[in-house]
């Protein structure tokens, strides 16, 4: 047997020792569900191996399905331990043990989802909602329980209210509601009690974090500003504004962000501003909004484009107060001249399936995860509700495409 045969052999022997160490864990609840597996270095030193060997143990246990791993995220513990993994299982109550307890076998759970939505337009602008309901639909599965969606139309494909969708869901006997996608604070103030009142928990994901006794899942919208600023600073920007066609507040809470990110202390040197710069952005989530569904988000960050640019003014960076601003923007920008990631750099937010192709930077919303937190927040409410946390906040998702790639710069 040759020396190469050999240390092989020993990266076998001690890759199946660390998956054995490893799967334990997992099955025993110790490394819980959904939570992120500590990376390869940090294994590698607990077991005394090295990370070629620590991956071979962790590709093993993404193959028994009891790890998965996400592009640019890491690797997570499954939502579920399989079935023929848990029979032989021994150890603590965990999970996967008492899964079947958590729901009746075809308890039906309730999805109040814009995805029905039939309008073209309208359609592509809740992309999210399609991962956030097949995220959160995975995850239920996995407990014996049977989604019915409830989106915002009736039969004859007349769009109703969010309130009357979710009232529907409530009338038709559903064990619990999901409400996806969800932007108005009232609705939740006025069916939170009428779902508690008929024993169905109910949880809300959006943008927003709701006032308890409402369970929400909801991204992080300050820190979405923060990371969008940090990336600009990281490639080079040093005098960056935020342009804003509306003044809604999840705009403020992103140029709150912007602007905390900017005042870090080895931060200094750069310059921040929101344009139009007499625009006040409104800091409530209650206060009065100016988006509206017909809003033509693309024509106005183009108009705001043409006026940034007469203006004179010079950045070379640029965050938008969303992806199709953004669009609009860099399109006044071409127009006259200026490329994005050649003459400034541009970010968005919401990851539109647009962006790839425009190659816009932008800051995603975590929808995948937004729908498992979902799901175990809804599982916890059924199980356990006086421990059940109201609310889940997650942050945004970079990515990072050629609208942001500056040329470097000579010192």
């Amino acid at each position: 047997m040759t020396t190469e045969d050999t240390t092989e052999t020993r990266r076998g022997s001690t890759a199946r020792r660390v998956a054995d160490r490893l799967r334990q864990r997992v099955i025993g609840g110790e490394y819980r569900p959904g939570s992120v597996l500590p990376g390869r270095r940090a294994l590698g030193r607990e077991f005394d191996c090295g990370p070629l060997t620590v991956e071979a143990a962790v590709k093993a246990l993404v193959d028994e399905g009891l790890l998965r791993t996400e592009d640019r995220r890491g690797t997570f513990v499954a939502d579920a331990v399989p079935s023929d993994v848990r029979q032989g299982a021994t150890g603590p109550l965990g999970f996967g043990s008492r899964r079947r307890e958590t729901l009746q076998r075809g308890a039906v759970v309730g999805v109040v989802t814009p995805v029905l939505i039939g309008a073209p337009e309208r359609e592509e602008s809740w992309h999210g909602a399609h991962s956030i309901v097949a995220s959160f639909e995975r995850y239920i599965s996995e407990f014996d329980g049977i989604t019915r969606i409830f989106g915002y139309n009736d039969n004859a494909g007349n769009i109703i209210s969010q309130h009357d969708a979710t009232t529907a869901a409530i009338e038709a006997g559903c064990d619990a509601i999901l409400v996806a996608m969800h932007f108005d604070v009232g609705i939740a103030a006025d069916i939170t009690p009428v779902a508690s009142k008929a024993g169905i928990p109910i949880v809300f994901i959006g943008s927003e974090n709701l006032r308890p006794p409402a369970l929400s899942v909801f991204y992080d919208n300050p820190g979405a500003g923060y990371q969008a600023a940090d990336h600009l600073m990281s490639v080079g920007a040093r005098r960056i504004a935020l342009v804003a066609h509306l003044r809604d507040w999840w705009v403020a809470a992103r140029a709150r962000g912007a602007r905390l990110a900017v005042a870090q202390p080895e931060r200094r040197g750069v310059e921040f501003f929101t344009y139009p710069t007499d625009m006040k952005l409104d800091e409530t989530v209650e206060g009065s909004r100016e988006r509206g569904g017909k809003l033509d988000h693309i024509a106005e960050g183009y108009a705001l484009g043409r006026r940034f640019l007469a203006d004179g003014l010079n950045v070379d960076g640029v965050i938008a107060a969303n992806d199709r601003c953004g669009f609009g923007f860099m399109q006044a920008a071409s127009e006259l001249g200026f490329e994005a990631g050649r003459d400034y750099a541009i970010i968005g937010f919401d990851n539109e399936p647009n962006a790839k192709f425009k190659q816009l930077s932008t800051m995603q919303p975590p929808w995948e995860a937004m729908g498992r937190e979902a799901g175990r927040l809804l599982i916890s409410a059924v199980t356990q509700p006086s421990e059940t946390a109201s609310q889940v906040s997650l942050p945004s998702i970079l990515v990072a495409r050629m609208s942001t790639k500056l040329p470097r710069r000579v010192e």
